[in-house]
């Protein structure tokens, strides 16, 4: 793979042009370091093809690929298992990571947006490692479409394991974990597998889709969003979403997790991608 960029949480965006950085003030390997030295993870990765063209790929928290993964849904769709069900999953997955993608490239337009602000004589001398910057509420937008791209991936998932594994005869349960529970030849382990994903991750993408889409916004203040230093000239976003959307109140939201959307989102989308190639593999 010819790589090109790598966005990292928070936006820090390394690039290069023939092997040379295009940053004018820190080298791609020395971003690289620096995103290493404080945890950020890379998210997308950018490839040079043949042809000339730039592809943006999400990079899986397994390091691989996160598309390569997803098209396992594909391929099984195409060869003609349960077409019908798995087509509609695949569309919102494939919508989930289109949505992480753009949020990760608000991200990049935050820092690079901060980069220019610097230049302002009084803010180049301010020794501050954090600030807040209004943004156009790009990166918050992009939030609220994944959760809903990944919440109807659940639903569909959902649709999956039923037509696969589900008691025959009466209609499909509404609710997810109803489903599960009454699939009666579906295999333990992967019955687990899916309980645990709906635990950690599915519940928690519904109150929050609940809460955005009938109640409140998520974003923090009037679609703020915090600037952090890395060093002198190195800085990277964090859009902050709430603790507690379940009590779907902007003005009782609380911020004591330090949740990040970008974070989030790419977390929950590695999630029902993981999840999903799981049912895929149990397929006859």
């Amino acid at each position: 793979m010819n790589v090109k960029r790598i966005i990292y949480e928070g936006g820090l965006e390394a690039r290069k042009e023939d092997g040379i950085s295009t940053m004018p003030t820190a080298s791609a390997a020395h971003l690289s370091e620096l995103a290493k030295s404080h945890g950020l993870r890379p998210i997308i990765v950018s490839e040079l093809s043949n042809t000339g063209e730039t592809r943006d790929f999400i990079v899986s928290v397994h390091n691989d690929l996160l598309e390569i993964r997803a098209t396992q849904i594909y391929q099984a769709m195409a060869k003609g298992k349960l077409f019908d069900v798995l087509h509609p999953l695949y569309y919102d997955v494939t919508s989930a990571v289109y949505h992480c993608k753009k949020m990760a490239l608000a991200y990049v337009d935050l820092c690079n947006r901060n980069a220019t602000l610097r230049l302002i004589p009084d803010l180049a001398k301010s020794e501050s490692d954090t600030c807040i910057l209004n943004s156009d509420g790009e990166p918050y937008f992009e939030f609220d479409a994944l959760l809903s791209s990944l919440r109807r991936s659940y639903d569909k998932l959902g649709h999956v394991v039923w037509t696969a594994f589900g008691t025959k005869g009466g209609g499909r349960p509404d609710n997810y974990a109803d489903t599960l529970r009454r699939c009666s030849t579906i295999p333990p382990s992967l019955a687990s597998r899916l309980n645990a994903s709906w635990s950690s991750t599915g519940a928690r993408i519904k109150t929050f889709r609940d809460c955005t889409q009938h109640f409140a916004s998520a974003d923090f203040g009037f679609s703020s969003v915090w600037m952090r230093r890395l060093d002198h000239e190195s800085w990277y976003a964090v859009a902050p979403i709430p603790d507690n959307p379940e009590v779907k109140s902007k003005s009782r939201f609380t911020y004591t997790a330090k949740l990040d959307a970008l974070t989030y989102g790419w977390e929950s989308l590695n999630e029902i991608v993981d999840a999903s190639v799981e049912v895929v593999s149990h397929l006859a």
